[in-house]
């Protein structure tokens, strides 16, 4: 009986590895999108997918970007994962994004390419008033993208 329950115990612990894969599956909605003079934008994003890997530090999902696992982008891209926010960058694209993880809201901007407003290496952004346009989202959890 003790060895038929160890291999059960045993099976259940290989089988069930993914129950500590934290991977947030999120909706998001459009709340506000504003170009760089300040004015609304009505059609510059719309509502999308959020797919983030805690425990691997990893976007899988992320709005206006269409396949952001693309090696290329990957390799590019800057994450930084704190206790309240999740950070990503895009310094190629000038792309920046960040999700609290509290409230579930989401602001991605969307810098001038032209003017070259983010450092290519380090992502920092030299001019945070110089953008092309700005979103913000609401979130909420669902099960799969």
């Amino acid at each position: 009986m003790k060895k038929l329950f160890l291999s059960i115990l045993v099976i259940c612990s290989l089988l069930g590895g993914n129950a500590y894969a934290e991977i947030f599956n999120l909706k998001c909605m459009v709340v506000e999108s504003k170009i760089g003079n300040g004015d609304l934008c009505n059609n510059c994003v719309e509502d999308d997918g959020l797919s983030i890997d805690i425990k691997n530090k990893k976007i899988l999902v992320s709005p206006y970007v269409e396949d952001i696992t693309h090696r290329f982008l990957e390799d590019k891209m800057i994450t930084n994962f704190s206790n309240k926010y999740i950070q990503w960058i895009i310094p190629l694209y000038q792309l920046e994004f960040k999700f609290n993880r509290h409230t579930y809201e989401l602001d991605f901007t969307n810098y001038e390419t032209n003017s070259r407003n983010m450092d290519l290496y380090s992502g920092e952004v030299i001019n945070p008033n110089t953008f092309f346009f700005k979103a913000t989202y609401n979130c909420e959890k669902i099960n799969k993208i």
